[in-house]
């Protein structure tokens, strides 16, 4: 059974975005397999900080399996939040550059989805690659330079 997509002239659906249920119910789509760039911004709930580490290796290798690849990982520590989430008023903040196709990408904003310990995630598309250090993590290492130096 066919759901969804664009009908073409002569009757069949085109190739861009097709989507069929299979037979064990899952949703199988068909769309175009270009690596695109995205940028993505996760919280994670302060008491899960100790498991950040093998959060973002899991997330690494699900890009990275199915043939992307990861451009930056930043890890900015817990900060402040502007408003509380849960009754929470601080949130452990981390950043992906990834390109990937389409399929990854679901998969990952599933994975985000359905994690409770993961509070906000927040997803741009970029038009390209970004490896350089973000600004907040250069205001980060300076904050910890000047509280090295106090000390």
């Amino acid at each position: 059974m066919l759901h969804g997509g664009l009908l073409n002239p002569t009757g069949g659906f085109s190739s861009c975005f097709c989507r069929r249920f299979g037979a064990d119910g899952w949703v199988i789509q068909k769309e175009n397999d270009e690596l695109r760039h995205y940028e993505i911004v996760f919280l994670v709930h302060p008491d899960q900080s100790e498991q950040v580490p093998g959060m973002l290796d899991r997330y690494k290798s699900v890009v990275e399996t199915n043939g992307g690849s990861v451009h930056r990982s930043e890890d900015w520590g817990r900060l402040q939040l502007a408003y509380t989430i849960d009754k929470l008023h601080k949130a452990h903040y981390l950043l992906l550059n990834i390109e990937c196709d389409a399929a990854t990408l679901e998969e990952l904003e599933g994975i985000f989805r359905f994690n409770d310990a993961i509070l906000r995630h927040l997803i741009v598309r970029r038009s390209e690659a970004v490896s350089e250090p973000s600004i907040m993590l250069k205001r980060k290492e300076e904050k910890d330079e000047r509280e090295s130096r106090t000390t």
